[in-house]
């Protein structure tokens, strides 16, 4: 059977939806996330609250309000991105803004938006609202777009 096996790009998407531009995504702050100052200047700390397991040692932690969580710091850079997730800006827009606050170039901020995202999604800090490509729409509906 040589020749017949499926691609990863072959199987990535249905039939007959085109890939899309990352940077369209709109980052999204998950569920039990907060945030709270840094010791340093510009740093922050993030916290996720992690679902306590339902057995015996679960349901007494949780009666004693001692919930686990999942703790990270975030470099200046990292705070710039945070403090940028607002539910409308997608994040080709979180990059030009971050170009534009810490005086990188267009490049570096979105490798550095790309980087970010990923390593916050591996944590469950952020998720993506990806809108459908307009292909994928009925006839006569137009693209929903997060931006008034």
């Amino acid at each position: 059977m040589r020749g017949l096996r499926k691609t990863k790009a072959d199987s990535a998407l249905p039939q007959g939806m085109a890939y899309r531009n990352p940077f369209d995504a709109v980052p999204l702050v998950a569920p039990g996330v907060s945030i709270r100052a840094g010791g340093e200047a510009g740093s922050a700390f993030l916290r996720a609250e992690l679902d306590t397991p339902d057995t015996r040692r679960g349901r007494f932690l949780r009666r004693l309000h001692m919930q686990r969580a999942a703790h990270i710091k975030l470099d200046p850079q990292g705070t710039v991105f945070w403090r940028l997730i607002d539910g409308r800006r997608d994040l080709g827009e979180i990059a030009c803004a971050i170009a534009r606050e810490l005086g990188l170039a267009e490049k570096d901020a979105r490798e550095a938006t790309i980087r970010f995202t990923r390593d916050l999604m591996l944590r469950n800090y952020i998720m993506l609202k990806i809108s459908p490509p307009p292909e994928a729409l009925p006839a006569g509906v137009a693209t929903p777009r997060p931006h008034p």
